[in-house]
């Protein structure tokens, strides 16, 4: 497909994204894009681009929580059993998505092993079609992208609460991702959950409430609702075509 009209099905995409749990929708909004006889092929392969974003997100919330337990940086569960157990599990599932997105195989075999499953064998033979180096890339550019949202928080909270406090707010915004990507939420209850990490995270090192939700409702309104509000017009267009 051409790259305009990857562009235009990756909006769609986040449109139809926000009305399901933690955008697990997005595909199907790509998917209409896509010429019907490929869009079982298509939809597996998008699987792989996710992976790669959640795997970018474990990656630096792992890296952030093993950060702030070798600082002693302060935050809501420090010196509590929950520590320990936040920063295993923020080890083992980033180190778990990275064995997935290299070695899709294993969900192939997942998908060969589940009886309602077996019919999408073929179309998900897709998924090792795409070399390493592929594989490499779309991760850099995944890590790309987080790396532009994480800068964009970062410069929202220090615009919102103090430019003082930057160092603080470049450590605590992967620990919001990091809650924010494991905990389902959809639409309006994202930017709930979210702006509730992000205050429980950021009040104990002297971020401001209200600066904070504001950070939170303007980043929020940029990467989602935007985007959407486009994709939901190239959805109706591309209906009526």
């Amino acid at each position: 497909m051409t790259y305009s009209n990857a562009v235009r099905a990756t909006l769609a995409g986040t449109s139809i994204g926000l009305f399901t749990p933690n955008r697990s929708g997005e595909f199907v909004g790509r998917l209409w894009f896509v010429k019907p006889g490929g869009r079982m092929r298509a939809g597996f392969a998008t699987v792989l681009g996710s992976m790669a974003q959640f795997s970018s997100t474990m990656i630096a919330g792992a890296v952030a929580v093993l950060v702030v337990f070798w600082t002693g940086a302060v935050v809501p569960w420090k010196g509590t059993w929950i520590a320990n157990t936040v920063m295993v599990v923020a080890v083992v599932i980033a180190a778990t998505s990275l064995l997935l997105y290299f070695f899709p195989r294993l969900l192939q075999i997942g998908i060969s092993g589940l009886p309602l499953l077996r019919r999408f064998r073929a179309p998900a033979a897709i998924l090792n079609e795409f070399s390493t180096k592929e594989q490499t890339q779309v991760l850099g550019l995944s890590l790309l992208r987080y790396l532009v949202f994480a800068a964009q928080f970062v410069v929202l909270l220090t615009l919102c609460c103090g430019p003082a406090l930057w160092k603080e707010a470049a450590l605590a915004v992967p620990l919001i991702y990091l809650a924010t990507t494991l905990v389902p939420t959809m639409l309006l209850t994202e930017l709930g959950v979210r702006g509730g990490a992000a205050v429980a995270i950021l009040s104990p090192w002297g971020l401001n409430e209200p600066g904070i939700l504001t950070a939170c409702f303007t980043l929020w309104i940029i990467n989602l609702m935007l985007p959407a509000a486009i994709g939901s017009v190239l959805l109706l267009v591309h209906r009526r075509c």
